[in-house]
């Protein structure tokens, strides 16, 4: 699995919206600390949810997608978010968090990705993208069109995934 061992991933409670209007330098720090550590990687990934834990109305979960090139030492930044929003990524608070901690522009871009029809749905679409950007061909998520998720692929996408955690734990009984 190629996509497994060229992508980083950022802790989503060290980089959450709570911690980015109370304590910005904790996250600064976990963003340079993860890019530090990972110096081989192009991909880095950063699931969001905007907005405080301690406010259960304000919490939005999205994507953010990172792509370093290392020979001209640019980024860029992708951003999936399954509202509706008209939101340009500017307008995100963590974009100028990640700009902020990596000390390079990012150029950024809001991918066209599911919607949620509800708006309970984007934690499973966070996944979702996540899902099909590791496994999956990343050029076709960083160019897919916009459409709603349906209700049947948040029930597939939980069984597949538990399907494999489970049987990942009957492995390991298998060895002992």
């Amino acid at each position: 699995m190629y996509g497994l061992n060229n992508t980083a991933y950022f802790h989503p409670h060290y980089i959450e919206g709570g911690l980015v209007s109370d304590d910005v330098e904790f996250v600064i720090d976990h963003i340079r600390n993860v890019i530090s550590f990972h110096k081989d990687k192009q991909w880095f990934m950063a699931p969001h949810i905007a907005g405080s834990f301690s406010y259960a109305c304000s919490k939005h979960w999205i994507l953010v997608v990172l792509q370093h090139h290392p020979i001209y030492n640019t980024w860029m930044g992708y951003l999936f978010d399954s509202n509706k929003s008209l939101k340009e990524p500017r307008d995100y608070r963590i974009t100028h968090v990640f700009e902020k901690a990596i000390k390079n522009k990012i150029t950024w871009d809001k991918v066209d990705c599911r919607l949620q029809p509800n708006g309970w749905e984007c934690g499973y679409c966070v996944m979702m993208a996540m899902y099909d950007f590791v496994i999956c061909n990343r050029e076709h998520m960083l160019v897919n069109k916009t459409r709603m998720v349906r209700q049947s692929e948040i029930n597939e996408f939980v069984e597949r995934t538990l399907k494999v955690f489970i049987s990942s734990f009957r492995h390991g009984e298998e060895h002992e």
